[in-house]
C-alpha cells in the first residue's frame, strides 16, 4: 500500500483515482488529500466535463448534414427595420402543428384590432377551422410585421411585432447570408455561454451526488462490516464518482444506448466499486 501521507497534485489525484479500479487501497491515500486540491480536482473535472458535453453538441450541430441542408435550402429572407422579406410563401401543415410565413401579408390578427395597418388580414376563420382539426397542438403565423401563436391544448393565443422584438435584442436586421456563414459561430458561442452558466452547478452537483452515494454506502457498512467514518467515506465516494463521471461523458457519445440506462449503469457500477472498497478497507 502507498504512503498515506504522501501528498499529489490535482491531475495526479485523478490519475490515481482510476488507479482504484484494481487497488482499492489509493482511495484511502486520496482522501488524506488537502481540501483545497479536493476542490482543484472537482473544478478540472467539471470544466472537462463541460468541454465534453457541450463541445462534442457544439460539434455535432456544426456539421449536421441535416442542418446544413435545411439552412443551405431554406429560402432568401432578410429581417430589416421591424420587417421580414421571405422569396416565397411557405406552409405545412403537420399532424399537431400548422405554420405559415407569408410575407406578402403586411400584417395577421385575431379578433377585430387590425392595428390600423391597410391590407391586414384576419386569421380568425383559419384559427376556427385549424381548431376542428384532430390532434393540433399549435399554429404558428408569420406576417412581414408580426407572428402570432396559437396553443390549442391551452387556448392562448400570443402575438409579437417585429419592431417590439428589435427593442430588446440588439438584432436589427439579417438575412440568409449572415444566418449561412455566421450559425456556426454563433452556436459555438451560445455552448460557451451555456457551459459556463452550467459550470457553478454542475460543480456542486458533484459534491450533492457524492453526498447521495455517501448516504447509500452508510447502509451498505453492515453488509461490507466497514468502520469507516461518514468523512472516509465520502471522500473515498468522490474520487469514485468523478472517475466514473468522465468516463460516462465519454461513452454517452459513443454507445448506443444513453440516457436513463447509462444512468443505470454507471449508478450501479459506482455503488459496486463504493461497496468492494468498504469490504477491502485500508489495507
Amino acid at each position: 500500500m502507498e504512503n498515506t501521507e504522501r501528498k499529489y497534485n490535482p491531475f495526479a489525484q485523478i490519475a490515481k483515482a482510476y488507479g482504484g479500479f484494481a487497488d482499492t487501497s489509493i482511495y484511502y491515500v486520496l482522501r488524506g488529500q488537502t481540501v483545497g486540491s479536493k476542490i482543484l480536482v472537482a473544478l478540472i473535472v467539471t470544466v472537462f466535463l463541460n468541454l465534453i458535453t457541450f463541445g462534442i453538441s457544439a460539434a455535432k450541430l456544426c456539421t449536421d448534414k441535416e442542418l446544413n441542408k435545411f439552412i443551405n435550402e431554406m429560402p432568401d429572407f432578410r429581417y430589416e427595420n421591424g420587417s421580414l422579406y421571405v422569396e416565397k410563401k411557405y406552409e405545412t401543415n403537420s399532424s399537431d402543428a400548422y405554420i405559415i410565413v407569408d410575407t406578402s401579408v403586411p400584417y395577421y390578427y385575431v379578433g377585430s384590432d387590425d392595428n390600423g395597418v391597410a391590407g391586414a388580414v384576419s386569421i380568425n376563420d383559419k384559427i376556427k377551422e385549424l381548431g376542428e382539426k384532430s390532434g393540433l397542438q399549435h399554429s404558428l403565423f408569420i406576417s412581414e410585421t408580426n407572428i402570432i401563436d396559437v396553443n390549442y391544448l391551452t387556448g392562448q393565443t400570443q402575438q409579437m411585432k417585429f419592431s417590439d422584438a428589435t427593442a430588446v435584442l440588439p438584432v436589427k436586421k439579417f438575412s440568409k447570408d449572415v444566418v449561412s456563414s455566421g450559425y456556426q459561430s454563433f452556436i459555438i458561442k451560445w455552448a460557451v455561454i451555456i457551459g459556463l452558466l452550467w459550470l457553478p452547478v454542475r460543480f456542486g452537483l458533484l459534491f450533492l451526488v457524492t453526498l447521495i452515494y455517501c448516504v447509500l454506502a452508510q447502509i451498505g457498512k453492515a453488509i461490507t462490516r466497514s468502520e469507516d467514518d461518514f468523512n472516509t467515506i465520502y471522500w473515498i465516494a468522490f474520487y469514485i464518482v468523478i472517475a466514473m463521471e468522465i468516463i460516462k461523458a465519454l461513452l454517452k457519445n459513443v454507445l448506443p444506448f444513453g440516457g436513463g440506462k447509462l444512468n443505470m449503469l454507471f449508478f450501479a457500477l459506482i455503488i459496486f466499486m463504493l461497496l468492494m472498497t468498504l469490504k477491502k478497507g485500508e489495507n
